[in-house]
């Protein structure tokens, strides 16, 4: 599946005929497939069933009678009759995470909840995560169908893009940073996305043959950029199995001294999972890279794969907020809380702060108003070619003046 809304068929449920066909008309008008509607939990149950086809989203309010949201949400996933659900209500933060761990024991996707006007913008923000859903939940679609020799020959034949999306610092908008994100342009498959062919790479041992290939990429994107004027540095996710090899800081030197460019260019992603699998030897690397002075930063920090030991362990810099705590967070009362307290932490710490899922000027100015240093998502921009972005960053700093002067 494409990140294309016209392969999708949505439910909408919503008890009041005016708020439904204005919500129809929004996922009507972003190109959804099939749009149906309901105006209770049971209508919806029915129409479902007697759909030819299976549905991808269940767009629906819980404060309903006499089946609310909740229960609506239970039959669904007990029945398969979607595969993915979001909220459309205000709701605590804390209820919205007991409904996402009820959902994803029953099979089910919480895809978050829109908590204002069911706007265009955020119609699309749920679809952005039902595809990011999607592709996680079928990770092993070609694990059939590829071999080792497709692998190979596609990192010798540069079927392996390396896309950029673009960090910023809060206080000015300053560009100054990208997260580099792999993208395997496959010459029968089309585009497959790294949720797709990742655990695949793993299965067959090659994960880090595509990393070190996408090193050698960065390097020499930031040795074209330097030589433009330009000093950013670029963030990569390091794998498990790289953390085990003694020699990585070695190589990683090696490689960035070739293209006469500062180890501190190079951030190197590391979650908390990483470092299980041996404990001693992730931690040599891992030391190994901080003397080098290359930048080590927490990946998916407060989605519980990351604790305070792990954190005290690591000699990170950098410390980056998964976007489940950002985005949304300014209408949030509890979740602004963590993002504060994780933000006041890390200051105290001396690390850097990375919000991830800066997708509203509200998100921006309320990590603003928290004192995070750096803002990555969809506001800011979406992953990009390395050649788009330098035109990306012209149209950001005239969209970001506006957004300022708009306060």
């Amino acid at each position: 599946m494409n990140n294309d809304p016209s392969e999708l068929i949505v439910m909408l449920v919503e008890e009041h005929d005016f708020q439904r066909a204005m919500a129809v008309k929004v996922l009507e008008d972003i190109g959804c497939r099939q749009v149906l509607s309901a105006n209770s939990g049971q209508d919806c149950l029915e129409k479902i069933v007697n759909y030819p086809e299976p549905v991808n989203i269940v767009f629906s309010q819980l404060d309903m009678s006499p089946m609310d949201g909740i229960e609506l949400l239970r039959h669904l996933g007990e029945q398969q009759l979607s595969e993915a659900f979001a909220i459309v209500d205000f709701i605590d933060f804390a209820v919205l995470r007991t409904l996402e761990d009820m959902a994803e024991q029953l099979g089910l996707n919480v895809l978050g909840n829109i908590e204002q006007t069911f706007s265009r913008d955020c119609a699309e923000m749920i679809v952005d995560r039902y595809f990011d859903f999607h592709h996680k939940k079928h990770p092993d679609t070609y694990s059939n169908t590829l071999t080792r020799h497709d692998i190979i020959e596609g990192l010798t034949t540069n079927q392996f893009m390396t896309w950029y999306q673009p960090k910023v610092w809060i206080e000015t908008g300053e560009w100054f940073a990208a997260e580099a994100l792999s993208r395997w342009v496959h010459p029968d498959h089309g585009m497959i996305y790294p949720d797709q062919y990742i655990p695949v790479l793993e299965e067959m041992g090659v994960i880090d043959k595509l990393t070190l290939h996408q090193i050698h990429v960065i390097a020499e994107d930031l040795h074209r950029w330097l030589n433009l004027g330009k000093k950013i540095a670029v963030s990569i996710n390091i794998s498990p199995s790289m953390l085990d090899d003694r020699s990585l800081a070695g190589k990683l030197a090696e490689v960035t001294d070739h293209y006469n460019i500062g180890h501190d260019q190079l951030i190197l992603e590391i979650t908390e999972s990483m470092l299980m699998e041996n404990l001693a030897h992730s931690l040599e690397t891992i030391a190994r890279m901080k003397l080098k002075n290359f930048t080590l930063s927490m990946d998916d920090f407060g989605t519980g794969y990351s604790n305070l030991h792990q954190l005290e362990r690591m000699p990170c810099s950098e410390l980056k907020l998964d976007k489940s705590l950002v985005t949304g967070a300014y209408e949030n009362p509890t979740r602004k809380v963590i993002l504060e307290s994780n933000i006041q932490m890390a200051q105290k710490l001396g690390m850097k702060t990375v919000g991830e899922g800066v997708e509203t000027a509200e998100d921006w100015f309320l990590l603003e108003e928290l004192g995070c240093s750096i803002g990555q998502g969809f506001l800011i921009g979406k992953s990009m070619p390395a050649s788009d972005l330098f035109t990306w960053a012209a149209d950001w700093s005239i969209r970001y003046k506006q957004m300022i002067d708009d306060k």
